[in-house]
């Protein structure tokens, strides 16, 4: 029934080795309403329109009449999902992100975009058919320098598009004078 990890913790045979390290606990999705989602990579979402309902539905039944602390705060945190669901004119742009680590930069920048939702564990407490598809609900955490070399790129296209812009007005300018 236990296995010895890598990390020489006890654990269950087949948990996968996110739930053995240290940052299983960080791990954390958000629910992103428009127009706020627009802004979302395509690779950090992991659900999108109806399919977001349906799970925050599924959840809510899989609580059920529970009455545990932790059970109160998540009935309430799904009743909070329901009435915002219930304003949303479409489904369409409303997206659940895949987990984010908090320690990571992308983590802020999400968290600000929507509301938090679930942490890991409980995740694959309701829905243990996940627990080998890390891939697909865990964001890839993306290299600094990568981000950097990104920002970098978009700041020098800006820039060069300005100078032209600026350019082609002072020659007009120029012509009529």
């Amino acid at each position: 029934m236990y296995q010895k990890t890598h990390m020489g913790n006890m654990c269950r045979k087949g948990l996968s080795m996110i739930e053995t390290s240290n940052n299983y606990n960080r791990l954390k999705n958000f629910i992103v309403f428009e127009p706020l989602s627009l802004r979302l990579k395509e690779t950090d979402i992991f659900l999108r329109g109806d399919e977001v309902i349906k799970m925050v539905w599924n959840i809510n039944n899989t609580i059920g009449n529970k009455d545990d602390l932790k059970s109160r705060i998540m009935k309430n945190k799904l009743s909070k999902f329901e009435k915002m669901f219930s304003l949303l004119k479409s489904n369409e742009n409303l997206v659940m992100t895949k987990f984010f680590d908090n320690i990571w930069r992308r983590y802020s920048f999400v968290s600000n975009l929507g509301e938090s939702f679930l942490e890991i564990p409980c995740f694959y407490k309701i829905y243990p058919e996940y627990g080998s598809q890390e891939q697909d609900i865990i964001a890839q955490r993306i290299n600094f320098d990568e981000d950097m070399d990104l920002t970098e790129e978009n700041n020098t296209e800006e820039t060069e598009t300005v100078s032209e812009e600026e350019s082609k007005e002072v020659a007009e300018d120029q012509e009529k004078s």
